[in-house]
């Protein structure tokens, strides 16, 4: 996309609202591809997507709301902090205060809060013109405040999901008559069923034993299906005869992988910046994601122990006992 503007847009505004008034009311934009451009076009229908004044024009608008300070609370942008249930909802009610004289509309959809660290004995209620959403997807993942499992909305989510997609299967299956073998069934449990079973796995550490029942009952449901034996069946013989591996196990191997990928990132990266902060809270005695993913390996049927894992050699290691872990769960219950 190239940008072109009246003469008077070169006589260089003194102010950056100037600025961004001549560019919107006088420039002009033409979009090309290859050799081909367009005509000449105004964009007069409001800020383009990906103009870089986009966030600078919000941050103009918003630069005169005031947001009581609590102490030790903090404010950055749109995002709230609190200490408090008290102070939050104080700062909500100033946010809802400097909204409705700067003519904004909130949206309640987008409302949401979130405990950050024990989840409250008694869970709060907040008001931001009407009461704020205690669930929200947030990168794919459902996260909810009123459970004790802040991940239990997103897991039972994605196992109706995968329920769904494997009724639907049965169902095309069973209308047409049709014998699937179990390696063809194998092959589309992997590519439509266990996508969804395994969805988020490796940012999110299984840290206790119930976390993925409701994953698990599916997986089992779908490999008795390509077996054809009823639930009297053995689960171990599941994965015997399939060759795949229980879902604890596979969601645990993604995991450990995923740390390696974050160890081979280089120096001064977000993702090496974020795992080295973990590292250093493991490491002091408190809780972060590198002590979830001990905490993981600790609840495998075989539990599997952790350290201090410095490079690509220990994920090898680690991935070997892993394996060597699964290997003896199956041989003590079969």
């Amino acid at each position: 996309m190239t940008s072109y503007g009246p003469n008077s847009y070169n006589a260089a505004p003194v102010d950056l609202c100037s600025t961004f008034t001549v560019r919107y009311t006088s420039g002009c934009d033409t979009a090309r591809e290859g050799k081909e451009e367009s005509e000449l076009f105004a964009a007069d229908m409001g800020i383009l997507i990906g103009d870089p004044a986009s966030p600078i024009m919000w941050l103009i608008y918003f630069a005169d709301v005031h947001i009581p300070d609590c102490a030790g609370d903090i404010a950055d942008d749109i995002v709230i902090f609190a200490t408090s249930p008290a102070a939050l909802q104080a700062k909500l009610e100033s946010l809802y205060r400097w909204c409705s004289r700067a003519l904004l509309r909130i949206n309640g959809l987008k409302s949401w809060w979130m405990p950050l660290g024990t989840v409250p004995n008694i869970v709060p209620t907040f008001y931001l013109a009407g009461a704020v959403e205690m669930s929200a997807i947030y990168v794919g993942v459902k996260l909810t405040c009123s459970d004790r499992n802040m991940l239990a909305l997103h897991h039972q989510q994605k196992a109706d999901t995968a329920f769904t997609m494997s009724s639907i299967l049965s169902t095309i299956l069973d209308r047409q008559c049709l014998q699937v073998l179990p390696w063809a069934m194998r092959r589309i449990y992997t590519n439509v069923i266990e996508p969804h079973l395994l969805h988020a796995c490796d940012v999110i550490p299984d840290t206790t034993k119930t976390a993925i029942t409701s994953l698990e009952r599916v997986q089992h449901t779908f490999l008795r299906r390509i077996l054809r034996v009823g639930s009297s069946c053995s689960v171990v013989a599941l994965f015997t005869e399939t060759g795949l591996a229980p879902l604890r196990y596979r969601r645990a191997d993604l995991l450990v992988r995923y740390l390696g990928y974050l160890l081979q990132r280089p120096e001064g990266s977000f993702a090496r910046a974020a795992v080295d902060d973990s590292l250093a809270l493991a490491d002091d005695g408190y809780p972060g994601w590198y002590s979830d993913v001990q905490k993981a390996l600790k609840v495998l049927p075989v539990p599997v122990a952790m350290g201090r894992v410095r490079g690509a050699d220990d994920i090898d290691d680690l991935r070997v006992s892993i394996k060597t872990s699964l290997q003896a769960y199956l041989r003590a219950h079969s």
